[in-house]
Parts: C-alpha cells; sequence; structure tokens
C-alpha cells in the first residue's frame, strides 16, 4: 500500500522543505496511481491463475463433450492402434443426433419480444419499445447469437451472451454478442442464480497480435 523508507531523521529534517518544494502534486497523484495499478494488476492475474487452475479439470471434460459433438471419439493412441491392425476407427455417434433435434427445437421455438403496457397511457411508448428491440435484434443478429451459445451450452454445458452499449459512433449503439467458454473465466465461489449478485469478478481473456496490443496500450510496451 505504501513504501516505508527509513531516512535519518536530521536528513528528513533538511530535505522536508525542499522536497516539497519540487514534487508536484501531479506527480504524486501520477505515481500513486501507477502503484494502485500495478497492484489491482498483480491481484487480478492471481485470481485469474487461481480460476483456471481450479476449473481445468472441467474446462477438460468440456472439451472432451465438443470433442465427442465432432465425432472426435477416439484417443489417437487406440485409433493409431486400430489402423495398425487394418481396422477404422469409426464412430456412430449417437449424441449428435440428440443435440441437432434439441438445437432445431429452439430454432423452431423462435419468439420476438412484445412489450405490454402497464397503464393505458403507455401503449403508444410500448409499441415504440416493441419496435425498439426488434430493430436492435435484427441488426445485431441477436437470434442467431442465442442459437450459437444454446448449442454450445447444450454440447458443452456452458456459454456466454453479451449485450452492451457500442462506442464506435458509426455502429450501432446497443449491440449484442456470444462470446466461447474457453474465453472467459467465471468466479466459481458464485452461487447465485443471478451472477450480479454474489460474483466478485469476470474474466475475459483473448489473444491478440503483439502490434495490435502495443497499439491498445503504449505505455505497457516493455511489459507485452
Amino acid at each position: 500500500m505504501f513504501e516505508v523508507r527509513d531516512i535519518p531523521t536530521s536528513a528528513r529534517a533538511a530535505d522536508s522543505s525542499s522536497n516539497a518544494d519540487q514534487e508536484q502534486p501531479a506527480e504524486r497523484a501520477a505515481a500513486g496511481n501507477d502503484e494502485l495499478t500495478r497492484q489491482r494488476h498483480t491481484t487480478l492475474m492471481e485470481l485469474l491463475k487461481y480460476e483456471s487452475e481450479r476449473q481445468g479439470e472441467e474446462r477438460q471434460q468440456m472439451q472432451i463433450d465438443e470433442d465427442y459433438q465432432d465425432h472426435l471419439q477416439w484417443k489417437p493412441e487406440d485409433a493409431q492402434a486400430l489402423m495398425e491392425r487394418g481396422q477404422a476407427p469409426v464412430v456412430f455417434n449417437e449424441g449428435r443426433q440428440t443435440i441437432e433435434w434439441i438445437c432445431g427445437t429452439e430454432k423452431r421455438m423462435r419468439k420476438d419480444y412484445k412489450v405490454l403496457p402497464r397503464e393505458r397511457d403507455d401503449e403508444a411508448m410500448a409499441e415504440v419499445k416493441t419496435k425498439l428491440i426488434k430493430y436492435t435484434d435484427d441488426v445485431n443478429m441477436t437470434q442467431w447469437h442465442r442459437s450459437r451459445a444454446f448449442r454450445q451450452a447444450v454440447t458443452a454445458g456452458l456459454s456466454w451472451l453479451e449485450e452492451g452499449a457500442n462506442r464506435d459512433p458509426e455502429a450501432e449503439l446497443i449491440y449484442s454478442g456470444w462470446e466461447d467458454w474457453r474465453n472467459v473465466y467465471r468466479d466459481s465461489h458464485s452461487r447465485n442464480i443471478d451472477y450480479n449478485v454474489d460474483a466478485r469478478y469476470l474474466f475475459r481473456r483473448r489473444v491478440v497480435d503483439l502490434d495490435y496490443a502495443v497499439a491498445l496500450l503504449p505505455s505497457s510496451r516493455d511489459h507485452l
């Protein structure tokens, strides 16, 4: 939190006035912010490492589930042993048919939202809100993202959707999207059905090119 240094009493008394004159408030504030930023970064990286280790076995099983969905149900060494004996590692993927049926049902059950008024005077505004939701769903292909997240949740057990405000002035103000579970680390200690109630953090990791990362964070070039 604070850096403590052992300075002789005489030297501290002699330099107190000169240091106060030379040191600017803005520089002290910047130094304090940098220290807080480093501490926060260290804490977040420790939490990310903790969650990656805690969720490691779970994520491995989720990857196996998706491999089974993609007909990858033989271990490489077992498949190699079969091919050496002249046998093909054939897969009869019965589970995929069930998943395709469930996902097809989800697509057939798609519905458009309709906002209902609470009072008679709210009918006009409710109609406007209904059209707004329909418009944002269409321009963001929200139903497509939901179906994609639904398929991944059925297959691997977890997927993510995001809704937010877009900072790009040339894009739509409200955006919708889908995110792969591989890029998100949740707070595994959260138990509430509403993640916003008791979760402390949510990590979203993305692999980017070095030149792009430097352009985003030019002050962290050496660290990157």
